[in-house]
């Protein structure tokens, strides 16, 4: 079976590892659907200042079982939103969200031909439109009113 035929792909432009909530939600997510029996592989955005924990530590990190299949790959970016301060990151932080997405439409179409991709990103969802097998997740915004 060729690399990416009966998978999923998930896409996620988040720091893994992270103490944050997406980066929480998505791995969780990946595991859920690696429980269900579907070959799945998160991508995430390679950032700066970020430990590189892979397989049992990162499953660990995250309280996953360490034998878990689920595959995660960094996807590498441009980065220097931490660089500059917060009033001026506006350009930096496009300039990750867009590089993130176009490489990792790539690396998608290069190596996982045939996989469902699901993401959150607006960017890499543009970037993919014209591939079969795309899938958007919107969030919908609360209702505390």
């Amino acid at each position: 079976m060729e690399k990416g035929a009966n998978q999923l792909v998930m896409v996620a432009n988040a720091r893994i590892p992270s103490q944050r909530a997406q980066s929480l939600q998505v791995m969780y997510a990946g595991q859920a659907f690696v429980a269900q029996g579907c070959a799945t592989t998160l991508l995430h955005a390679k950032r700066r200042d970020t430990s590189a924990l892979a397989g049992p530590a990162l499953a660990c990190y995250y309280g996953l079982p360490a034998d878990t299949s689920l595959q995660v790959q960094a996807v590498g970016c441009v980065d220097a939103i931490d660089r500059v301060p917060r009033s001026m990151q506006f350009l930096p932080a496009r300039m990750q969200e867009w590089t993130f997405a176009s490489r990792a439409a790539r690396l998608v179409d290069a190596e996982f031909k045939g996989a469902i991709v699901l993401t959150r990103e607006v960017e890499t969802a543009f970037r993919m439109a014209p591939r079969d097998g795309i899938f958007w997740e919107v969030p919908c915004p609360s209702s505390t009113g």
